[in-house]
């Protein structure tokens, strides 16, 4: 009787820890596969953002010739350029030509043709700038003057131009001494963006969301924190230490896969991903 409990209580042993040791292979095989999804998701991602930022960057470039061999010609021809800018490319919501204070005396300290996509698609211009919106202080037009190259703004809510949610690409004009004279932009909606990582669920437990270089959500399921909120505000509310790492973590443009406690769906695996051509980072939460 001794021996026989004694081997059944061997065997009950020997299963509970097979049975354990096959539970943890199965949990590390589900992990690995999350984990290659994740990363093949974001990596999609990513290259569908690059395009998109690379086809808008290369139509900028391409009309600065035009706008030098019309810079003397009738000013009617720069918001020509600007509403071709927009016909030619339909990712482009809002085209504008900035041109320094005071380029043109007979047009005053603003000159700014901007053409610009209605929610019915029609194509509409304006002068840009005014009294109330002063475009050479703004940061689309500061920065690329400064370093003289293109950039990519912070995304933004313009209130002045395209009435949306969008990032702007900026690209200098310089004469044959150097000098800025111009700021040629292209405006991107976000919409898209949100769109799209809405598509990389590929389960209902799971989110997505986009972090801009502060941190601040430029895509989230819940629309209200986006250019709202940043990661770290999120953090602070659900006092959750855990979550500010990743957020420092994915403005310091690392790549990573984490476990935490999501508001959301609980305990939660996130895998995290910069975009390199803008600085900003994505994420997909996935429950655990």
């Amino acid at each position: 009787s001794r021996l026989s409990l004694w081997v059944i209580l061997t065997v009950a042993i020997i299963l509970v820890v097979t049975a354990a040791v096959a539970n943890l292979f199965v949990r590390d095989g589900i992990l690995r596969e999350e984990q290659l999804r994740a990363t093949s998701a974001l990596e999609n991602a990513e290259e569908h953002i690059n395009k998109v930022f690379i086809a808008v960057e290369t139509a900028v470039k391409n009309h600065t010739n035009e706008i030098k061999k019309n810079v003397n010609a009738p000013h009617e021809e720069m918001y020509r350029i600007t509403r071709e800018m927009l016909e030619t490319n339909p990712m482009i919501v809002g085209s504008a030509i900035a041109f320094e204070p005071n380029y043109y005396p007979e047009e005053g300290r603003y000159f700014s043709p901007y053409s610009y996509r209605t929610e019915n698609g029609e194509i509409l211009s304006k002068q840009l700038g005014t009294a109330t919106y002063d475009y050479p202080t703004m940061e689309w037009f500061q920065t690329p003057k400064q370093l003289k190259k293109g950039h990519w703004s912070e995304p933004y809510c313009d209130t002045g131009g395209g009435e949306i949610t969008m990032t702007t690409y900026s690209y200098p004009l310089m004469d044959d001494e150097g000098k800025v004279y111009a700021i040629v932009t292209a405006d991107v909606s976000l919409d898209w963006l949100s769109q799209m990582m809405d598509s990389l669920k590929y389960y209902d437990q799971s989110y997505c969301f986009i972090l801009s270089r502060d941190g601040t959500y430029l895509a989230h399921p819940i629309k209200k924190t986006v250019l709202s909120e940043t990661i770290f505000d999120a953090a602070k509310k659900l006092k959750s230490d855990d979550l500010a790492q990743i957020g420092h973590e994915m403005v310091e443009g690392k790549n990573d896969m984490k476990r935490f406690r999501s508001p959301h769906l609980g305990q939660s695996f996130i895998f995290y991903k910069p975009v390199t051509r803008t600085g900003w980072s994505m994420a997909i939460v996935c429950s655990a």
